[in-house]
C-alpha cells in the first residue's frame, strides 16, 4: 500500500523471532522489521533495548494467534473436552476462581494470557489481507 514492491523492493530476512527482528533493527543489520507489539517494552525492561531506539512506523489491525487444532481421528468426546478446557478453563476468570491468582486482573498480569475462543475464518481475514499485499510465498490459500 506504500508503493513498495514486496517482491523486488525489499530483501526479506528471517531474523529468527520477534525479539530478533527488533534487535536487528536496533543494531542496524535490518532497516525494517515486524514484531508483536509487546516486544518493545519487554526488551526495554530487560535492558536489551534503549527507550525510543526503534521508531514504530505502522501497526496492523489485530492479528490472532495461532489456532490449536485437533485431528478428527480423535474421539469427538476428547475433542469436546479439549475445547472446553481451553475455551472455558484456561482463561483469567477460571484461573482466578481456581485460586491460581488473587483476581482476574492479577491472573492477566501474571500469565499475560486471557484464554482461548472458538475461532472463525473471519478472525483470520487480516492475515489474508497481508498475504495479498505482500505476495509472500509463505502464504497459502490466502483469499
Amino acid at each position: 500500500q506504500a508503493g513498495i514492491n514486496p517482491t523486488t523492493g525489499v530483501t526479506p530476512v528471517f531474523a529468527g523471532g520477534h525479539d530478533s527482528s527488533v534487535l536487528s533493527i536496533a543494531k542496524g543489520t535490518c532497516q525494517v522489521g515486524f514484531s508483536e507489539d509487546t516486544m518493545l517494552p519487554q526488551l526495554e525492561k530487560a535492558g536489551q533495548l534503549k527507550k525510543n531506539a526503534i521508531k514504530v512506523v505502522w501497526k496492523s489491525p489485530k492479528i490472532p494467534g495461532s489456532p490449536i487444532a485437533a485431528s478428527t481421528s480423535l474421539p469427538k468426546s476428547l475433542r469436546t473436552q479439549l475445547e472446553n478446557l481451553l475455551v472455558h478453563d484456561a482463561n483469567a476468570p477460571a484461573l482466578a476462581k481456581a485460586g491460581y491468582c488473587s483476581s482476574e486482573s492479577a491472573c492477566l498480569k501474571k500469565t499475560g494470557n486471557w484464554g482461548y475462543a472458538s475461532p472463525s475464518v473471519a478472525d483470520y481475514s487480516q492475515i489474508a489481507v497481508i498475504c495479498k499485499a505482500t505476495k509472500s510465498s509463505s502464504c497459502t490459500n490466502a483469499g
